[in-house]
């Protein structure tokens, strides 16, 4: 026998995640309708125990028995309200990995809307995802969520062998950031600019102090 299933014990849990689970395991099983319900006690646990025992002579078709779990512990309105908050600040936590990170939010917003299009998905993954990865990504063509998986995995995998690399001996006089122009071009422009500025002014200067020949 399996270990029970623990069933939604307040009505911020969702049932339906635990009918879907239950299925899982009776398809396993190869179980009809009456050997779901024959089965189903040795699953409960908690308050949907009680709840079951309470009311088991009402529960005579395991129809009774889903239709009685989904009326006591809510509407699927709720679940997806709830769904809709996680989702909105669900961000990667310290210590997760992206991979966790990346399916419970694609379970969040299967809960939201099944139909969720690929673009909010990444929308969704992108804004909670760690730091330096979201960096890394912003450099790539990223338009769905298999795209986003595989840019993570490749970048985790860079981080990883570069970690694992032996370290190379370092100057104590190094720059923290390179620079995008070269500075000895720069400073020879900007004195090519001045020379030219004050080249310019001192003929301006001239040509004020020049008299103007009487006709």
């Amino acid at each position: 026998m399996e270990e029970p299933i623990d069933l939604p014990r307040s009505a911020w849990e969702d049932p339906l995640k635990w009918l879907k689970e239950y299925d899982r395991v009776a398809n396993f099983n190869k179980w009809d309708d009456m050997m779901c319900l024959a089965n189903v006690y040795f699953f409960l646990d908690g308050t949907a125990r009680q709840w079951y025992v309470n009311n088991e002579d009402a529960l005579d078709s395991w129809e009774a028995f889903k239709n009685g779990l989904s009326g006591l512990f809510g509407d699927r309105q709720k679940y997806t309200r709830r769904a809709e908050e996680q989702l909105k600040c669900r961000a990667q936590r310290s210590g997760e990995s992206t991979q966790s990170y990346i399916q419970s939010v694609l379970g969040l917003c299967q809960e939201v809307n099944p139909l969720m299009k690929e673009d909010e998905k990444v929308s969704h993954l992108m804004k909670g995802v760690a730091e330096d990865i979201y960096q890394a990504l912003l450099t790539r063509e990223i338009n769905d969520t298999a795209s986003f998986i595989k840019w993570c995995n490749y970048i985790e995998d860079m981080k990883q062998k570069r970690v694992g690399r032996p370290r190379f001996e370092r100057l104590p006089n190094v720059v923290p950031v390179a620079s995008l122009t070269d500075e000895t071009d720069l400073v020879s422009l900007i004195r090519t600019i001045v020379r030219e500025e004050v080249h310019r002014l001192v003929n301006q200067t001239q040509e004020s102090l020049t008299p103007i020949p009487n006709p």
